[in-house]
């Protein structure tokens, strides 16, 4: 299935957004996100190497079958 709704992951590598007062998000907390999200039918990821430690949390967390 191609979702058309792509996981943000600016946050689990940065205290990012105008609105975050909690900074960034956890690794378990990423594990569950990434879980639910794949359960709803997400399945594209946005990442960049500029959100800081995101690429290694989601390596960490295991999203080989994402986009």
């Amino acid at each position: 299935m191609n979702s058309r709704i792509a996981l943000g992951s600016a946050q689990f590598g940065l205290a990012y957004g105008i609105a975050n007062q909690l900074g960034r998000v956890g690794r378990d907390k990423v594990t569950q996100i990434v879980s639910h999200a794949r359960a709803a039918g997400m399945n594209t990821l946005d990442t960049a190497i500029s959100y800081g430690g995101s690429e290694v949390v989601l390596g960490e967390v295991g999203v080989g079958r994402w986009q």
